[in-house]
């Protein structure tokens, strides 16, 4: 489970403060799928980089599993607003990821990995 208690998030710029986000609270069950919807600018992209841990909220606390997490959790997986993962990925058959476009891995991960 996810908890989120009263986070928010203040953006600092150029001598700025930009309030991103206001006393968010949230639960987010296990194995539950979850869609955040909401006009351009309300934070939806501000929570989701707070819960999976790519910085810190300003306020409140975000647990997972009971506990707070510092850092990335890689537990966590959301898919962004862009495609952000494979330059020109789509679904043509005349598309396809070789080896030399990726970054292999010589760890064991990466011998399964190859494998598929």
């Amino acid at each position: 489970m996810i908890s989120i208690a009263r986070v928010g998030h203040v953006f600092r710029t150029k001598g700025r403060r930009v309030q991103a986000l206001l006393e968010t609270d949230l639960q987010i069950r296990d194995r539950e799928f979850l869609t955040i919807v909401g006009p351009s600018g309300c934070g939806k992209s501000t929570l989701m980089n707070i819960i999976v841990g790519l910085f810190p909220p300003s306020s409140g606390e975000v647990l997972y599993r009971g506990r707070r997490h510092v850092g990335v959790n890689r537990s966590i997986g959301y898919v962004t607003q862009a495609d952000n993962l494979l330059p020109l990925a789509d679904a043509s058959p005349e598309r396809r990821v070789s080896p030399s476009s990726c970054a292999w891995s010589e760890s064991p991960s990466g011998a399964s990995a190859r494998s598929v």
